[in-house]
């Protein structure tokens, strides 16, 4: 038989939609390890979708994207951040945020590189950097340091190998939202070193309070933004990102490896995207509004349960940290049909934690912190779970 290539990837597929494909269809069990939104798209965004098959617009777009998208797209990053964004030199449609991800990777990695983990982190990270053959190299944070890095951890790290650093925030699977004095210190410290930033602001719409998450895309040409319209649209299965920076170079390279992976991101799914962006900024506050709640009751139940928790600003992730000598995921999963990440999965730093998504329907979300009450006291009590209707 001729030979596969030689890859250091551990992991055939990520651990979360493993656990997903097992339970999908087990309505015993609480699922609460997938961040997919409970909610349906905006229905203008359904209905733009529907028209652009009746019209015809069926046929590949632009490998950059629609025009009409990207200037949407520059026209709010520029109003949001302060800076101008060019729609065809700035940024690029990517298929999903992790297209995105993959697609920078590929731009500014050889094998053999390093790229700087701050971690827990979400799990492409680790597995994309392995599949290009560069080495992830992982930076760890602590929940009493609400799991940001610190620039010393990141300066005994830091080779000559290293090429990029990336920073999650709103995190995966943390929740924690980086500050600007954060976020300049580790630009500081990319800039000595000469390093490339990757910043992944998937749920960059999803903060809660008065908390504003900080970033430097388009202030600087080694800092790279990706976005998605996954979670602030529930639009998961539509596949729009983008990528943005002021760097024209590597906005080219970008594009050159969605077009030679992709060819292009669904067209109707882009015009969907511009459905969603043009018209639907009041399902978006209502959105935030309702994970944030979610986000507050989950949490206070764990908190009375006994767990340490720290206490998220973004995102719909909750990762609680426990005292007990084993990973609890899998006992959770097989003796209290709750299905939950073991917090290992996302980096050493992991340990001793769980992620929990309060993106699922709420009686499936009080079901399983009933069960895990119940298994932590050693009760157990296990019966259908019956989702509420999709909106």
């Amino acid at each position: 038989m001729p030979r596969l290539a030689k890859n250091p990837m551990e992991s055939r597929l990520s651990p979360i939609r493993e656990t997903f494909k097992a339970v999908k269809e087990d309505l015993s069990i609480a699922n609460l390890c997938l961040g997919d939104p409970y909610v349906a798209p905006p229905d203008v965004v359904c209905e733009a979708f529907k028209k652009a098959i009746d019209d015809g617009r069926t046929h590949y777009e632009n490998d950059a994207g629609a025009p009409r998208l990207r200037e949407l797209i520059a026209e709010r990053e520029s109003a949001a951040r302060g800076v101008a964004f060019h729609p065809y030199n700035h940024l690029v449609v990517t298929n999903g945020g992790t297209n995105g991800i993959y697609s920078i990777s590929r731009a500014v990695l050889d094998p053999g590189d390093e790229v700087l983990l701050p971690e827990p982190i979400w799990i492409p990270f680790i597995e994309i950097t392995r599949l290009l053959n560069c080495t992830p190299v992982f930076v760890p944070t602590q929940h009493e340091g609400n799991y940001l890095p610190s620039i010393e951890d990141l300066e005994a790290r830091v080779t000559p190998k290293t090429k990029m650093v990336v920073v999650v925030s709103p995190g995966n699977p943390t929740g924690a939202v980086y500050d600007r004095e954060k976020i300049d210190e580790i630009q500081k410290f990319c800039l000595r070193h000469g390093l490339w930033l990757l910043h992944d602001e998937a749920y960059k719409d999803i903060v809660f309070g008065d908390r504003q998450q900080h970033s430097l895309v388009g202030y600087a040409p080694n800092v790279i933004g990706v976005r998605t319209l996954s979670k602030s649209h529930a639009m998961t299965g539509f596949r729009v990102g983008w990528v943005i920076s002021s760097n024209e170079d590597l906005i080219d390279r970008v594009r050159l490896n969605v077009a030679y992976n992709v060819m292009c991101a669904s067209t109707p799914g882009q015009v969907a995207a511009v459905a969603a962006l043009e018209k639907a900024a009041d399902y978006l506050d209502e959105i935030v509004d309702e994970y944030g709640k979610r986000m507050r009751y989950a949490a206070e139940r764990l908190q009375d349960i006994g767990f340490d928790l720290h206490m998220p600003t973004g995102s719909f992730y909750l990762f609680p940290r426990h005292n007990h000598p084993d990973d609890i995921a899998p006992r959770l999963l097989e003796e209290a049909r709750v299905a939950v990440v073991d917090g290992r999965r996302f980096g050493p730093s992991g340990v001793g934690h769980f992620r929990i998504s309060c993106s699922v329907d709420m009686p499936v979300l009080e079901a399983g912190l009933d069960r895990i009450s119940q298994w932590w006291k050693g009760e157990v009590a296990v019966g259908r779970v019956t989702p509420a209707s999709r909106p």
